[in-house]
């Protein structure tokens, strides 16, 4: 390997790294939070309509919650058995 590919290696990996650590430090709006939280103690208290409302705006904002949101709203559905119908 010669020392102009080891620097683009180099390179690449560290533009990989500052890519993967500005995701991972994604900013979470505290309206967005708070209504996350909220969304999964409703589940805990067994109010899963309520829960399921909140979830929802929180997947179709796509932010940093949006997956933990869709999780949570698949176990308020599954605890209300709200199954798809397979015909």
């Amino acid at each position: 390997m010669n020392a102009t590919s080891r620097w683009y290696t180099l390179w690449v990996i560290c533009l990989l790294w500052l890519l993967n650590r500005q995701t991972a430090t994604a900013q979470i709006a505290p309206e967005a939070q708070k209504r996350y939280n909220a969304a999964v103690k409703l589940i805990q208290s067994g109010d899963y309509e309520r829960a399921k409302a909140d979830l929802n705006m929180l997947v179709q904002q796509r932010g940093p919650l949006a997956p933990y949101a869709s999780y949570y709203y698949a176990i308020a559905a599954f605890r209300q058995k709200n199954f798809p119908n397979p015909d």
